[in-house]
């Protein structure tokens, strides 16, 4: 079920159906990443942050991984 009051007054917000074809396209390529041999992986991404110095007194890093496997009949 969508969540319209989400999407009020923002543009940064897209509401789309899993039958949608932009999403069917998009599943349909992280698919690929996901079964693709190590050296022929073309998608890459790594975000950077910086926090103030007073918010930790040692380097921190987060990692954060999600993989969702579906079945045949998803």
């Amino acid at each position: 079920m969508f969540d319209h009051a989400l999407t009020v007054g923002r543009d940064d917000v897209v509401l789309a159906h899993l039958n949608h074809r932009l999403v069917q396209m998009c599943l349909q390529l992280l698919r690929a990443e996901v079964w693709a041999i190590a050296g022929s992986r073309k998608l890459h991404r790594i975000t950077a942050r910086v926090i103030p110095n007073n918010m930790a007194e040692v380097p921190v890093a987060v990692a954060h991984g999600r993989l969702v496997v579906l079945g045949g009949d998803n």
